[in-house]
């Protein structure tokens, strides 16, 4: 197990290497290891072939959004797929906050609830830590505000008798 860490002593990334680990000509003879605090880059060093295996991290990535849809009043929970996200994301939908936002222990997805947002389709955006300033994660389109009308429960009043019968509705 390799980990790495910055100069605060905080976990920058980790590495396990065993019999599994496929690394084209590695000798087997970790010489060293060493880390770019900025991205978290690994640096192994194979002292048996004299030579180096540069590790990137995979950069932070959304993909999809299910449901793609929801009423116009928010309140609707999805799930945004995702890629190496950080634990303190936060999702807009058409530029409006989300809330109950939570991301998955492995960084692979999002469960936020939508916010209230006039009706139409929206872009998707996400920030957070690790994902660099003014770039948020994008996806074009991904959410569509619709207008659900409401449901009419009608009950009627007397429900029979002689012709002609006069029938009054409460809404």
């Amino acid at each position: 197990r390799v980990t790495a860490l910055s100069r605060t002593g905080s976990l920058v990334g980790q590495l396990i290497i065993d019999g599994n680990t496929a690394f084209p000509n590695y000798s087997g003879s970790m010489g060293g290891v060493a880390s770019d605090p900025t991205d978290g880059t690994l640096f192994i060093l194979d002292s048996g072939n004299r030579q180096v295996f540069m590790l990137k991290r995979r950069a932070p990535s959304i993909t999809e959004v299910n449901p793609a849809s929801g009423p116009k009043g928010g309140g609707t929970i999805v799930t945004i797929s995702a890629v190496n996200l950080p634990s303190d994301v936060v999702v807009f939908f058409g530029g409006v906050a989300a809330t109950n936002v939570s991301v998955s222990s492995s960084g692979n997805s999002i469960t936020a609830t939508t916010p209230a947002h006039a009706v139409g389709i929206v872009d998707v955006t996400v920030t957070g830590s690790t994902i660099p300033a003014g770039q948020p994660l994008l996806l074009p389109g991904a959410f569509t505000y619709v207008n659900i009308p409401p449901e009419a429960k009608l009950t009627a009043s007397p429900v029979q008798g002689l012709p002609p019968l006069e029938v009054l509705f409460d809404t």
